[in-house]
């Protein structure tokens, strides 16, 4: 088994979440967009399972991948990406949107991704062992929603 390349991101999801919520994702060069599976939406980012159906989502996006196809719920999001090594530095904040799976048979045990929406602004560094370096390419301006400790 290979080490999955992991990073710890906060995220802000405006009618979901009422803090910053650390999700572990794995970074994935080959994914166009962020997601959050069912077992990270459901245990981290308290959903339901109800809510995770798309039913009843008000728009779904299909989308597809080595994985397959799978039917998401886009929304907008903050990412907070925290500085490991410089605990007091102010995290880079990020603006964009995110999916959220749809809980299935198949979908329930995987990872959350980290796609090329949020790469994009990092140079990004993977070692063997999964550790993984994002470093800022510009700067960003923080939001007015209080910052993750």
């Amino acid at each position: 088994q290979f080490p999955l390349p992991l990073i710890r991101i906060a995220v802000w999801l405006e009618g979901i979440t009422s803090e910053w919520v650390l999700v572990p994702f794995v970074v994935d060069t080959g994914a166009t967009h962020t997601c959050v599976h069912p077992l990270d939406a459901t245990r981290l980012l308290g959903m339901s399972a109800a809510s995770l159906d798309a039913a009843t989502w008000p728009r779904v996006e299909a989308s597809s991948g080595i994985g397959g196809g799978a039917n998401y719920l886009t929304t907008s999001a903050l990412y907070a990406v925290m500085h490991d090594d410089h605990p007091t530095t102010p995290p880079e904040i990020i603006t964009g949107s995110i999916e959220i799976g749809e809980l299935t048979a198949e979908s329930q045990t995987l990872p959350s991704l980290l796609g090329w929406d949020v790469l994009q602004h990092f140079r990004v560094t993977a070692e063997w062992r999964g550790q993984v370096t994002l470093e800022r390419r510009a700067s960003a301006e923080a939001p007015s929603v209080g910052l993750p400790r």
